[in-house]
């Protein structure tokens, strides 16, 4: 019987910070798709992965990063290699973004917001791997002033990033293959984000598209790694979460707003993908004194 081995390699945690590195022996899809409160850097070392990120579908190969910001819900499918090696970091926005603004550096918001994937040049990524390896020793070791080490390092592995992205403008996605197969999928991503709060089916997203309900749920679940309804379930719950970020609506009412049709079922999704409650989601924007 063939089994299937997951190896932990590190996992080193701090205030602000998590760093960590698996490999598994075999195909790999992230069971839930999520989201966070946290920027997350996804370096793969060995393998590959397709990455979904909301609307976008990203081929990774070994030697690509991905910039994952927060609030985005995102999830991982299988791109038919075995082998997979990958290190992970968490960054909380507080910890590190005013470092970053003190010494002239782009926002995490923004810098996340312009590069999601990247594949850097070998030089550039085996730096990036340095860098992140030497944070993982400075947390485990924790010697005097180890905190501050540590964000230089991170802030430095964002920089050579950065500089990657800016000087280069090579972001490799599935997306920008121009098949025709993408554009349909495309198609319908734009009119279930357009039309995501009404009483939406499948059948009239293909009607909309002019091809079979069939053949548009096998090619968008082959191009985005989830089928049309929970896409549009996805996408409901993003325009949840951008009402919760205002007063002028209750929750009931949001829920409406967002396309569900009740509030219990509204309660539940959007627990399931961002690991908190509508009222808990909202309560945060008032601790941090948004409107």
């Amino acid at each position: 019987m063939n089994s299937r081995m997951e190896q932990l390699i590190f996992r080193e945690r701090m205030d602000g910070l998590m760093i960590d590195c698996i490999y598994r022996d075999s195909e790999y899809s992230m069971a839930a798709k999520h989201m966070h409160s946290e920027y997350e850097i996804y370096v793969l070392l060995e393998g590959e992965q397709y990455y979904f990120i909301e609307e976008k579908t990203c081929h990774v190969t070994a030697g690509t990063i991905m910039l994952i910001g927060k609030e985005k819900i995102h999830w991982t499918g299988k791109a038919g290699c075995s082998r997979q090696k990958r290190i992970l970091v968490e960054i909380k926005e507080e910890w590190l973004d005013s470092f970053l603004k003190k010494n002239g550096f782009w926002s995490l918001q923004q810098l996340f917001h312009t590069y999601q994937m990247l594949t850097p040049k070998e030089w550039e990524f085996k730096e990036i791997c340095r860098l992140l390896l030497e944070v993982k020793e400075e947390i485990t070791e924790k010697k005097l002033g180890y905190e501050i080490i540590v964000k230089m390092k991170i802030s430095q592995a964002l920089l050579v990033i950065l500089r990657y992205g800016m000087d280069s403008h090579k972001e490799r996605r599935i997306e920008e293959k121009s098949t025709e197969k993408y554009h349909i999928v495309q198609r319908a991503v734009k009119y279930i984000q357009n039309h995501c709060e009404e009483k939406l089916l499948i059948q009239e997203v293909a009607d909309a598209l002019f091809i079979s309900r069939c053949y548009l749920s096998r090619i968008f679940k082959e191009y985005t790694g989830v089928t049309v309804n929970e896409y549009i379930v996805i996408q409901r719950v993003q325009k949840g979460k951008k009402l919760l970020q205002q007063e002028e609506y209750s929750i009931t009412k949001i829920s409406e707003l967002a396309g569900f049709e009740s509030i219990t079922y509204f309660g539940k999704v959007f627990k399931q993908y961002t690991g908190k409650t509508p009222r808990m989601y909202r309560s945060q924007f008032r601790t941090k004194g948004y409107n």
